[in-house]
């Protein structure tokens, strides 16, 4: 199985430095989703239909932290994490 690489938007880090402040406490969080997108991003839910390979993930659930939606793009060679956000604060997003 191959990974892709990871890439980080500017919006992205900008997002995910303002929801937690401790870096090493936040990757812990993320750990799980961003392994399962290295992977496998097209399993999961397009963030709105009909758009090319805009994606939305939810974090997996992580003791004494909020649930965080990310939303990314893929190719075959890496995923854009384009922005981070507490989950239930985009009620646009589809199912």
């Amino acid at each position: 199985m191959s990974f892709r690489t990871l890439v980080e938007s500017e919006d992205y880090a900008r997002q995910k430095a303002l929801i937690e402040p401790d870096v090493r406490r936040l990757d812990e969080v993320l750990g799980s989703t961003t392994f399962k997108l290295c992977q496998r991003p097209s399993d999961r839910r397009r963030l709105v239909r009909g758009t090319a390979r805009l994606y939305v993930i939810p974090t997996d659930p992580f003791p004494g932290a909020p649930a965080l939606l990310i939303a990314y793009t893929f190719d075959e060679h890496e995923v854009t994490l384009l922005w981070i956000e507490l989950a239930g604060s985009n009620e646009d997003a589809e199912e």
